[in-house]
């Protein structure tokens, strides 16, 4: 499979509104009471997942995920957790929202499966992050002093895509 085959990607010129729009919060409390909003949550999540964990023969395995990057309105976001191992698998944060950036910036290279550079930027970053988000449960997560690692810039990255900001943007 082709990353274009599932990517929104700003080569098209019909994507890029989408790319620089803010998604929807999903209600969280539609999500615990209603069957059918929950189904079509998940089933998002699936999506994402799926998209996140894909080999794709043009592309190189993402880190993460956004709802922004394959084509749905709400704010969702896959984070890969244990990259290249056989435990590897897609961690869901639904409406992730970064309560703090501290630390130091750093400066890391990154890409986007969105704009497809033909190398990566230099973007900086916030060493640690605070963040708050729904795991597919339901259940509400806090997680403090996240970083100074990859996965921290990651979900930087993704949130940043939720919000309708592309690296390109930074």
């Amino acid at each position: 499979m082709k990353v274009n085959d599932i990517l929104t990607h700003v080569d098209n010129a019909e994507d890029l509104p989408f790319l620089k729009s803010k998604l929807f919060d999903v209600n969280m409390r539609l999500f615990s009471t209603s069957f059918s909003y929950r189904r079509m949550i998940k089933t998002c999540c699936e999506l994402i997942k799926e998209a996140a964990l894909i080999p794709f023969e043009d592309y190189k395995k993402p880190h993460g995920m956004s709802g922004a990057n394959v084509g749905i309105p709400f704010n969702i976001i896959g984070i890969v957790r244990n990259r290249g191992k056989n435990s590897e698998y897609c961690q869901i944060m639904i409406n992730p929202k970064i309560l703090r950036k501290y630390g130091d910036l750093a400066e890391c290279e990154s890409n986007c499966g969105s704009i497809r550079l033909k190398k990566p930027i230099k973007v900086k970053r916030s060493d640690l992050i605070d963040l708050m988000w729904f795991r597919e449960s339901g259940q509400k997560e806090i997680e403090s002093a996240i970083g100074p690692s990859e996965q921290s810039f990651t979900i930087q990255h993704e949130v940043d895509h939720n919000l309708g900001i592309l690296i390109t943007d930074l």
